[in-house]
């Protein structure tokens, strides 16, 4: 394309459609859009989104050929997001300078090709309405004064929204920011994550928002830091202190270094002020069982939520939903803090609430739980849910892979659903543990393959001997124990009827089916001892001559 003149592009009389516009890792060149702007200028006056990412040849000229396909002989384009992640950007706060982009809102030089002092230049492009939200992820900041240049304008800058994440911040780095939020920077989002930040940064940021009566910002995102115990109590100040109002909705505080004091103090703000999302997850300390007793108490207490413990227990429904206060969309985030959940992170564990209870037992919506549902939409009384054949036949599918023996009555009473399964999920491994760790009687297991790829989809049908087993199955399940190679997944009995002519016929044919494949799995367990045996056999017998032939070894004679 470098030596393309645009002879056959043909002319167009009305400008594009085109709005968004989005050339990701295309690998092009700036003399492309050059001609392009000589053929085509103002086509593309409509255009509000432009997204350059991943192109390494580009430079900031080919934002000139753009302007001329936007703008045509007009002063300014109106662009509103510009992304250049990736790209050589040294030259943009020029290009900004000259005021072809006024409507521009959006910046995202995300680990672009820009040096420290240029990114300071870039402050004249956050002044009174100037770009928004700039996302300088990657850009490694830290020694240099190129925050303190482009927060410079204090109250009087447009920035609402800034992403420094993996700038290899430190603490003096974050002051550029502390100062020129207390200088009023109107910034309602400020991501951290993946710094250098400790204690001492955290201490000097929550001291320039407390000076001020309130402020605009709402979401911090400080994980991936080296924060401990003593900044999350300094984080606490920002709500509890009386001369100032927060307006933080959403802390995320995870994959730092912070205790279970700390913890625990952060997750009593939640219900208590504005704060309605906190991550914790993930910290480096880790918790023990009472620990996590303490902190998900702590978290009830916030939610309204009433514990009746008996004991070591806690009594099942002794609560009411918790109050309207909490909000529609509270988020506690709890999850990989080391210590057990316990009885009572079973019982808390929502969407709502976050835990490790989740990784043990799927609390998901099961196959039983859908054909009752289903049943009562039909409007039926009985338990059972009440299906044709064909009704059935497009829940189990129809396929060669499917039982036989689900078309019995007799056997559906006795019969498991799984799903999620692990990929790696076997016949023996899925019949070992049923039996072995369940204490179930086992008669046939039958894995469902996708029918292109030929592979585990997850699912399978389990036939059990009696009812006894299927309960030992749910307790299993229902005791967190359902794991394959490290994968939980569901275990679901159902209750169905099929209730036609058609169902007689299919049973008949049902019980032959099942008739065979018992044949054919006894013929091929016996061929696999047979195997086992012969294999054995020749194993002795060559140990045999070795021990008779010393001077024999490994096929060899020395």
């Amino acid at each position: 394309m470098d030596d393309w003149k645009g002879e056959d592009v043909p002319a167009i009389g009305t400008p594009s459609l085109i709005s968004s516009l989005s050339l990701v890792n295309c690998k092009l060149k700036s003399t492309l859009f050059n001609t392009l702007a000589i053929k085509l200028p103002g086509t593309l006056s409509n255009m509000r989104s432009l997204n350059l990412n991943t192109n390494p040849d580009l430079t900031v000229d080919v934002l000139t050929a753009f302007h001329t396909l936007m703008a045509g002989d007009s002063v300014t384009n109106n662009l509103e997001r510009l992304s250049m992640g990736l790209d050589d950007t040294n030259e943009l706060p020029a290009f900004l300078d000259k005021g072809y982009m006024p409507k521009l809102q959006y910046l995202n030089l995300r680990k672009a090709k820009m040096s420290t002092s240029m990114v300071g230049q870039l402050g004249n492009s956050v002044k009174q309405d100037g770009v928004a939200t700039m996302v300088l992820d990657g850009l490694k900041l830290s020694g240099s004064d190129a925050l303190a240049s482009l927060l410079e304008g204090g109250s009087g800058g447009s920035l609402t929204a800034l992403s420094l994440g993996g700038c290899s911040l430190d603490d003096k780095d974050l002051g550029a920011v502390s100062c020129a939020v207390k200088l009023g920077l109107p910034l309602h989002m400020l991501k951290l994550s993946a710094n250098r930040i400790t204690d001492v940064g955290i201490e000097g940021l929550v001291a320039a928002l407390t000076s001020l009566e309130t402020h605009p910002l709402a979401l911090i995102d400080l994980s991936i830091n080296r924060i401990s115990n003593i900044g999350a109590k300094h984080l606490c100040r920002l709500f509890i202190t009386e001369k100032h109002k927060s307006n933080i909705h959403a802390l995320n505080v995870s994959n730092n270094n912070i205790g279970h004091e700390g913890v625990h103090s952060l997750v009593k703000l939640v219900g208590q002020t504005k704060l309605n999302i906190i991550h914790v997850n993930n910290q480096e300390t880790s918790f023990d069982e009472d620990d996590m007793v303490t902190i998900l108490k702590e978290v009830c207490k916030s939610f309204g939520l009433a514990v009746e413990e008996n004991g070591e227990e806690i009594r099942e429904g002794c609560s009411d939903l918790p109050e309207d206060s909490i909000g529609l969309f509270t988020l506690v985030n709890l999850n990989n803090l080391g210590g057990y959940t316990g009885t009572l992170g079973k019982l808390i564990d929502c969407i709502a609430i976050s835990t490790d209870y989740k990784r043990k037992q799927l609390p998901h919506l099961s196959f039983g739980h859908a054909l009752q549902l289903m049943g009562t939409l039909k409007g039926y009384d009985s338990p059972e849910c009440l299906l044709s054949t064909e009704e059935w036949g497009m829940i189990t599918g129809t396929d060669g892979n499917v039982p036989s023996w689900l078309k019995v009555p007799t056997h559906r009473d006795t019969a498991l659903y799984l799903s999620q399964l692990s990929a790696s999920a076997t016949v023996p491994k899925m019949e070992g543990m049923l039996e072995m760790e369940a204490d179930c009687e086992v008669q046939e297991i039958c894995l469902m393959k996708d029918p292109v790829l030929q592979k585990n989809n997850g699912l399978a049908w389990v036939l059990l001997s009696n009812s006894t087993s299927v309960e030992r199955a749910l307790q299993f399940f229902n005791a967190g124990e359902a794991q394959v190679f490290g994968q939980s997944f569901m275990v679901s009995s159902f209750r169905v009827k099929i209730d036609d002519q058609k169902n007689t016929t299919a049973e008949d044919h049902a019980r032959e089916d099942m008739d065979r494949r018992l044949q054919e799995r006894r013929m091929a367990e016996a061929e696999h001892r047979a195997l086992i045996r012969d294999s054995a056999e020749a194993s002795w017998a060559r140990h045999a001559y070795l021990l008779a032939h010393p001077a024999y070894a490994d096929g060899r004679v020395w």
